[in-house]
């Protein structure tokens, strides 16, 4: 689910929960038609605010379950802002293991869980991939700590087999909530404190939100408290995988627990719910936003804005392209001038011109300003409908090679196999005194360049290597600024190590007596032949 489609159905919950009470039913339907015609629709949802129930025990009205002998009842709201005049009272006074006997919300027409899960019959209709349940609670004691009062609520289906968890207790500095999430492969159960010392003179949301998603471990949960972001987790799925064998369960209403330690002092007290609201659904996502005939896997630019070139007063220059408020291309280009070249908005991924520039700027750290003036050039959209720009020969690193060094010196940037280098090496040095030598090539007392030096050496002897190599630098006649640039792949990820090469036996190591006639040293400059993602 995407950010945008999550906040369009938050609002929408929210709106359909307090309709009822802050709106018109006709307002409330409105905004819904128009949300839902954006990105989502309902499959299912309850509201429960109890104003209509018995005071009394909660077993057995409008679905609600309570079969145990647990302190749970309607009851006066006791004038909590929002609660209405009734509410749900629970406490934990009186506790067990059990699940079976314990107090449910009636369930939902749609459950909601993976494809695979398993409902034992107990939920149904259409399954939906979606659940969302949100309820207030309050102390009924707001002027003092309940000590050890805390109740749980899950999503579940109906027999305590729970795909989620939430504690609410009540502490010496105030209310807090804990949630608990199930991590296969290690931790197992995980509680986390997901707030704390919250005042205990009002109310308090608490909100989940369950994208089931079919295989292990990736359901997502999402928990808030008074309307925020405090946890993002997972849910119980691959509790019964790991421990039952079998799959992960539905959801399709809420159970309320107490277990554990009893507290018999919150016996008529203990917390109040209200507000309990339930859904499931399965987003449905309008493919293409912005409705630019590119759908949103691909668009690169969700709200296509058609160019106003030209800008400035300028006029828009021949040869240049912009994107209409058809969201077509046009240019002022004599037919035939292009070579065939008629981009279409699913070319350029829903962009527009000005789109295109602003991500190529920030891509590349260019300017663009004439096509921001004038309008867009061919090769700026070919660049960019390819997915790369090409800034050509980039110098990226300077290496000084000293000749009396038998070991050279490496470069100060790693090179990378996958990329493209040139290697640019420049300068003469002297040997023996009277002798000129470059990269490539030696003059022996201003005789003339030749391949080697005077005294019928190998050709390669005190050339310059690169990675303990002897590579061709150039061919006769030798540069006249004694300058030479070759294309260089890196093999490996690495520096690259430039040395000259002084030893009779060009198969040997380097003798470190032969250098000691050196005098100077080689520059060599490594470009890269750079090309920059743009996406």
């Amino acid at each position: 689910m995407t950010d945008v489609t999550r906040f369009i159905l938050i609002f929408m919950i929210h709106i359909n929960k307090h309709h009822l009470r802050h709106t018109t039913f006709g307002v409330g339907v409105a905004v819904l038609l128009i949300m839902a015609s954006a990105l989502t629709a309902y499959a299912d949802s309850a509201t429960f605010d109890f104003e209509s129930y018995a005071l009394g025990t909660i077993n057995g009205q409008a679905g609600w379950l309570k079969a145990g002998g647990y302190d749970v009842a309607v009851s006066p709201s006791l004038g909590v802002v929002g609660f209405g005049v009734q509410s749900l009272r629970i406490s934990n006074a009186v506790t067990s293991g059990s699940f079976g006997d314990q107090t449910f919300s009636p369930s939902l027409t749609n459950e909601a869980g993976e494809t695979a899960a398993e409902n034992g019959g107990l939920s149904g209709g259409t399954r939906q991939n979606t659940f969302v349940a949100e309820w207030d609670f309050a102390s009924v004691v707001p002027g003092v700590e309940q000590p050890g009062l805390a109740v749980t609520v899950s999503p579940d289906r109906g027999d305590g087999a729970r795909m989620s968890f939430i504690r609410m207790k009540d502490t010496a500095t105030g209310l807090a909530v804990d949630f608990a999430d199930y991590q296969t492969g290690g931790p197992g159960f995980v509680t986390t404190a997901v707030a704390s010392d919250l005042d205990r003179s009002v109310s308090h949301n608490v909100r989940l939100e369950m994208d089931f998603v079919d295989g292990a471990a990736n359901d997502v949960v999402r928990v808030y408290v008074d309307g925020i972001l405090v946890h993002t987790g997972t849910s119980w799925e691959d509790y019964f995988r790991d421990f039952e064998g079998n799959e992960t369960r539905t959801v399709d209403s809420l159970l309320f627990r107490v277990s554990g330690t009893a507290a018999p002092a919150t016996n008529g007290a203990g917390f109040l719910i209200d507000n309990v609201a339930l859904e499931s659904l399965t987003p449905v996502v309008n493919p293409d936003v912005d409705d630019d005939g590119v759908l949103n896997d691909v668009d690169k630019c969700e709200g296509t804005v058609a160019d106003v070139f030209p800008q400035y007063g300028n006029k828009q220059a021949k040869n240049r392209f912009m994107l209409n408020a058809s969201d077509v291309w046009v240019t002022n280009a004599k037919p035939g001038t292009m070579g065939g070249f008629a981009p279409t908005i699913a070319d350029t991924y829903g962009c527009s011109g000005m789109q295109i520039l602003d991500a190529m700027s920030e891509a590349t750290g260019l300017d663009f300003g004439g096509e921001y003036k004038f309008g867009i050039t061919k090769g700026t959209l070919e660049a960019w409908i390819a997915g790369e720009y090409y800034v050509g020969k980039t110098l990226v690193d300077t290496v000084v090679v000293n000749s009396a060094l038998p070991t050279g010196a490496n470069s100060l940037v790693v090179l990378d196999d996958e990329n493209d280098y040139f290697l640019k090496a420049s300068g003469t040095w002297t040997n023996r005194g009277v002798e000129l030598v470059d990269a490539e090539f030696s003059n022996y007392n201003n005789l003339g360049w030749v391949d080697g030096p005077d005294g019928g050496y190998p050709a390669d002897l005190i050339d310059l290597q690169v990675n303990n190599a002897f590579v061709t630098w150039g061919s006769l006649p030798a540069s006249p600024t004694n300058s030479y640039e070759i294309p260089f792949a890196p093999l490996t990820d690495g520096v690259v190590n430039f040395r000259v090469f002084d030893h009779a036996d060009l198969n040997a190591e380097p003798d470190g007596s032969w250098y000691g006639d050196n005098v100077g040293s080689l520059t060599v400059e490594i470009y890269e032949d750079l090309y920059i993602d743009l996406w």
